[in-house]
């Protein structure tokens, strides 16, 4: 369902909300998308609008959908669909392989 509610401040609130959970720097962000840190404060303010191509960019940094940036909206559904094939996928692994796998988020993880 198309739900007409984007808010600009919203969504740059959104922007801040995720960033600063992944203990990001506006110049961090910024540096990511080949932009200034003060362009990056005026979209988090919502005094400015994102560009699309720096939305796809930041979906992909954060591994956020755009339906959350606009909207709030988080697929809860799909969330918990594939929690629960990752745990069934787990659930059958041996106690070296959950080593292995353990390390290699780890690494992924890391930045």
């Amino acid at each position: 369902m198309f739900r007409n509610n984007y808010d600009v401040k919203e969504f740059g609130a959104r922007i801040r909300k995720i960033r600063k959970a992944n203990k990001m720097t506006q110049e961090d962000l910024a540096n990511r998308l080949m932009l200034t840190a003060e362009s990056v404060s005026n979209i988090e303010s919502g005094k400015t609008n994102c560009m699309p191509e720096h939305i796809v960019h930041i979906c992909e940094i954060f591994n956020i959908t755009t339906d959350y940036l606009y909207f709030g909206i988080e697929n809860q559904e799909q969330v918990k669909a594939d929690t629960d094939e990752l745990s069934a996928l787990l659930s059958d692994c041996s106690a070296e392989e959950l080593e292995r796998v353990t390390q290699m988020v780890k690494l992924f993880l890391r930045k």
